[in-house]
């Protein structure tokens, strides 16, 4: 029987004897070494390991906090938004009935984000409204004033041709800002994104 020449314990009979490096050794102590050698030569300054190229930094990133956790405001109002179906039974006066409508929920993060709205038209309606009203109470006025002087419809008839043009003059700037400026504020609400870190909206161009 023959020892191994690492742990210089006896070989048995059943066991077949290895050789490392010219020296009889057992199976196990083969193993060892020559996962020890592996070892070794992956450290060695010989053979040194490829470079683990560093990753690469976020395309975009907060210019307040540095967080790469940025989302866009569209997709923040968009989340936000929810649609749902409302279902109920009525009495009426044929019965029972079922009743169905349509409910909205907006989150508060979502109504932050929400793109800019147009302006209201109804200053420009409400214009001509009121200056059909002075133009009426002047026909009233004119035919009063035959006989009755009270001037009662041509105060009102004044006061609402005043009315008329200042809704005029507020619903054509509006229709000017719709025009002109919506457009422009709606492009750079497209291209904001808001930081999911510090709350800091900001526009990538």
């Amino acid at each position: 029987m023959e020892k191994c020449g690492n742990c210089e314990r006896i070989i048995g009979n059943f066991e077949t004897p290895e050789i490392w490096k010219n020296a009889v050794v057992c199976a196990d102590c083969r193993a060892m070494l020559e996962r020890r050698e592996r070892a070794a030569t992956a450290q060695s300054p010989s053979s040194p390991a490829a470079p683990v190229p560093a990753p690469e930094p976020p395309a975009h990133v907060c210019p307040n906090c540095g967080s790469a956790h940025i989302t866009s405001l569209k997709v923040i109002y968009e989340q936000g938004v929810s649609k749902s179906t409302l279902r109920g039974v009525g009495l009426g006066p044929d019965g029972f009935s079922l009743l169905e409508g349509t409910g909205r929920s907006q989150s508060a993060l979502s109504a932050r984000a929400a793109p800019p709205s147009q302006r209201s038209s109804a200053p420009m309606a409400a214009a001509f409204i009121l200056a059909f009203i002075g133009v009426i109470l002047l026909v009233i006025q004119g035919e009063a004033a035959r006989n009755d002087p009270d001037k009662t419809p041509l105060v009102f008839a004044i006061l609402a041709f005043l009315l008329a043009i200042a809704s005029f003059i507020f619903g054509a700037f509006n229709a000017s800002w719709n025009a002109s400026d919506w457009p422009k504020a709606h492009q750079d609400w497209a291209a904001s994104w808001m930081c999911q870190q510090c709350g800091t909206t900001f526009k990538i161009e």
